[in-house]
């Protein structure tokens, strides 16, 4: 069964065909690639979670406007990763927002993305941290950088599978991919392994990295390992780098039982015609332990 494609993905721009064609990759704008709501995203399972009703309000809705910590995080994803883009597409006003001339600036700059002089800098200074990490040292002893993983990787390419459980097309678009390794970006407060796991709890990355190894796997479903990789960057000054590697028994294997049970309930859904709500409306509220019980408090 082949995965169904978008629209513009049959323009005429090449496929990557797997060997029995269940699963493509292919090259598209950030834009296109959010515009298709016919196939299932890492973010709509895990807004599916949540329940099934707000995911028929993603599904059917506008997208929603970025935060200001995510037009960061867009941008300096753009300046790490598609630096063309990023020169092409980004827009610098040295003054403070609503000065005069803002609106003539705007009209000029249809369709670009505008950066006041301080988040240039900060994007800038985020994104040379960024390439200058160390990612990678093999066998040997060899070390490679975020900036060498993207000289030889690919980058920003979709990559379309069928799930063979719910015959749903599902999709993905990572940030960095060289040969059986995928890389994500993630900008955050504090990149420290204790703090950042906090951070992949609340956005339910494990969801989004067990997701992409799937679409992994059934692109090339004759490589064993297929190692998952953040790269935790923080926006503030010194803007320190880490690299995380996921775990496959403690980080890929929840989140992979959490996709099949989202699958699953998604394909549920369709047949039935019916997106629920919460499932228990009614609950008992209480603060949580680390709140009741704050470090340094005698109990």
């Amino acid at each position: 069964m082949r995965p169904s494609l978008p629209a513009y993905a049959l323009d005429g721009r090449p496929l990557i065909w797997n060997a029995d064609r269940t699963a493509v990759m292919f090259d598209s704008t950030n834009e296109e690639y959010h515009s298709d709501r016919g196939s299932i995203s890492s973010t709509a399972l895990k807004i599916l979670l949540r329940s099934p009703a707000h995911f028929r309000a993603y599904q059917c809705g506008p997208r929603k406007k970025e935060l200001d910590s995510q037009r960061i995080g867009t941008a300096t994803h753009a300046a790490v990763f598609e630096p063309y883009r990023f020169s092409k597409d980004y827009v610098v006003w040295h003054q403070r927002r609503g000065a005069a001339g803002w609106k003539s600036f705007v009209g000029a700059n249809v369709g670009k993305e505008i950066l006041t002089r301080s988040e240039h800098d900060l994007v800038s200074a985020c994104a040379q941290s960024i390439r200058s990490t160390e990612a990678l040292r093999d066998e040997s002893g060899a070390v490679y950088t975020v900036d060498d993983l993207i000289t030889y990787g690919t980058c920003e390419r979709n990559l379309y599978w069928v799930d063979q459980a719910t015959g749903l097309t599902c999709r993905m678009r990572a940030d960095l991919m060289i040969q059986n390794v995928t890389v994500d970006l993630k900008t955050t407060d504090d990149a420290r392994a204790e703090r950042f796991g906090w951070q992949c709890v609340r956005h339910d990355y494990d969801v989004q990295a067990a997701f992409y190894l799937r679409g992994r796997r059934a692109f090339d479903p004759n490589t064993q390992h297929f190692p998952f990789i953040f790269i935790a960057a923080e926006l503030t000054a010194p803007h320190a780098a880490l690299v995380h590697t996921a775990d496959d028994d403690a980080f890929i294997a929840p989140g992979d039982k959490k996709v099949s049970a989202a699958l699953a309930l998604l394909k549920a859904c369709q047949a039935s015609s019916s997106f629920p709500g919460y499932e228990r409306p009614r609950t008992t509220l209480k603060l949580p332990l680390s709140a009741r019980f704050p470090r340094g408090l005698d109990i």
